[in-house]
């Protein structure tokens, strides 16, 4: 794709609180992260990642799937104009068979398939009180680094994988 000032697609409210991370898993593919639980007005948080089909065509935007991200730091280290911590980076593994890693960070550390809809699996390698709240991946030397809080906060940390 390219930049211009002309969006293909204009902006479209999916109807979450908001999406402080966005990542391209591919030039049709977006996965959002968003706290659904507050627009589906359910009273109580999910956070998680919704992933949207970008149809360039229609000029339109579709809902996919959602996946959630258990035992989250919800609302917690938010700073403005964030609205809570969740990050999300894709891993394309070209010379692997072609599959694609979506890890997610938002307290919990999760991966999945983002183009299947299984559920999300927990990141278990991360040290006892991690909590995550950035995630970014180095395909170059495939590595996923998740940075975070331990101590509840108090100190900072990250995490190579």
């Amino acid at each position: 794709g390219r930049l211009d000032d002309r969006p293909t697609i204009r902006n479209r409210d999916l109807g979450e609180v908001g999406h402080p991370g966005v990542t391209m898993i591919s030039r049709d593919t977006a996965a959002l992260c968003t706290d659904a639980g507050r627009s589906n007005r359910s009273g109580s948080s999910e956070f998680g990642v919704t992933i949207a089909n970008i149809n360039t065509g229609t000029r339109s935007v579709r809902d996919a799937r959602f996946f959630r991200v258990p035992d989250t730091v919800g609302f917690n280290y938010a700073i403005q104009p964030a609205n809570f911590p969740c990050d999300s980076s894709v891993y394309n593994d070209v010379a692997g068979g072609g599959n694609s890693y979506l890890y997610v960070a938002n307290g919990q550390a999760t991966v999945q398939d983002p183009r299947g809809n299984r559920s999300p699996t927990i990141v278990r390698a991360l040290p006892a009180g991690f909590e995550a709240l950035t995630v970014d991946v180095n395909p170059g030397r495939e590595v996923v680094v998740y940075g975070g809080v331990i101590d509840n906060g108090r100190r900072s940390a990250y995490v190579i994988l």
